[in-house]
């Protein structure tokens, strides 16, 4: 009789310990198929919007001296212009920087933040390059003007309807500089910081005024170019301080953060109480089994022929109860990221991911099955045949 029949009979003749053990690892497999597969998921999904969107790291002067915050990053004091301008060497640095990363296509943004007063109400101004910052932001949705056509100022939602700015003319006035604007543009609401600032381009103020902050519009594929250009300018450039500006990817990257760590912590609790599972079971059916394992080894049969069947027995309880937990184990994974992202739901089937777990998990169940096989294979033939 071939061993995995052996292995297949006795499995059927102790169908209650079998269901047990199936319904263990199926229920651990299950957990650990979900929450690897949302996390992929929320990785996956900030990945793609960072190729379709890029992101947007916000270069700002290291310095103790500050009060103001732009992007919900603090890059300005009281006395901004003597204390925390950008020199033109170190905008170089950064622009070479950016030039040798050849993974990545970005954009350099030079920005003056400071304080200013619009239509009587002190704000927040952005004194920048209009026509670039429509460039490096595609989802402003600003498209097919032409030069003459662009707005010399954008004011954001948030701040028009706070302040009842309707097709008036704005006013602005900032340190000498007075201006009366009927061509500005209201931007849609965007859900940043955005929609509470006003920018004005560069021109109509002073071109030569001085720079405390850049934005840095890079295309890349994932996290990791992003980390990297951080870190490359945290080390080239010493005297700047890099953030990344997510905007609406934000609370996805710490749901995936959070999700990550809670994944961690949660296979290994699973692996070691499958450990124990497995080694529990399988050494429960050996001592069951003492007097088959004498007649067998009588008919023949060796040591490494007994440490088999118990562990094909393990690899047949695996695969069964690793079918079960990819069944069950999608639909909850899609359930919870549909419970996540709602209408930007599409079905997702880790493959990937399913295949590692397949194969990291039947290599744990055979490992833990080793010391029962091992004591199998080790029974003394002769005194298990007497206890008959």
């Amino acid at each position: 009789m071939r061993l995995y029949d052996i292995a297949y009979r006795s499995l059927l003749q102790r169908k209650g310990k079998s269901a047990f053990l199936i319904i263990g690892l199926s229920l651990g497999l299950i957990t650990i198929l979900a929450l690897m597969s949302v996390t992929q998921f929320l990785e996956d999904s900030i990945d793609q919007s960072l190729r379709e969107h890029g992101a947007k790291i916000l270069v700002s002067p290291s310095s103790e001296d500050i009060q103001l915050t732009y992007n919900g990053i603090t890059v300005a004091g009281n006395r901004i212009q003597e204390h925390i301008d950008i020199s033109i060497s170190t905008i170089d640095k950064v622009q070479t920087i950016l030039d040798e990363n050849a993974d990545l296509s970005g954009t350099l943004v030079q920005k003056t933040v400071d304080l200013g007063n619009v239509n009587g109400q002190d704000t927040i101004i952005v004194i920048t390059n209009i026509a670039q910052e429509i460039a490096a932001n595609p989802s402003w949705a600003i498209r097919g003007l032409s030069a003459d056509a662009l707005p010399r100022v954008i004011v954001g939602e948030q701040f028009a309807n706070q302040n009842d700015i309707s097709d008036d003319n704005l006013s602005i006035n900032y340190g000498s500089t007075v201006l009366q604007l009927d061509n500005y543009l209201v931007l849609e609401n965007q859900g940043t910081e955005v929609d509470r600032l006003v920018l004005i381009d560069r021109s109509l103020i002073d071109d030569s005024l001085a720079i405390n902050v850049m934005d840095l519009h890079v295309k890349v594929d994932n996290m990791d170019g992003v980390n990297k250009l951080i870190t490359t300018l945290e080390n080239q450039v010493p005297e700047v301080q890099a953030n990344v500006d997510f905007g609406t990817l934000e609370a996805r990257k710490q749901l995936f953060e959070e999700f990550k760590t809670y994944t961690t912590f949660t296979i290994i609790t699973i692996i070691i109480v499958g450990l124990f599972l497995i080694t529990t079971t399988m050494m429960s059916s050996v001592n069951e089994r003492i007097n088959e394992f004498g007649v067998i080894r009588t008919a023949g049969y060796r040591k490494k022929h007994i440490a088999q069947i118990v562990l094909t027995e393990t690899f047949f309880l695996f695969v069964a109860s690793f079918v079960v937990a990819v069944i069950i184990g999608l639909i909850v994974t899609n359930i919870a990221i549909y419970s996540i992202y709602g209408s930007d739901y599409y079905l997702f089937i880790p493959i990937a991911t399913t295949l590692l777990i397949g194969a990291v998990g039947g290599i744990i169940s055979l490992a833990a099955a080793l010391y029962p096989a091992m004591k199998a294979a080790n029974l003394d033939p002769v005194e298990a045949v007497k206890k008959i």
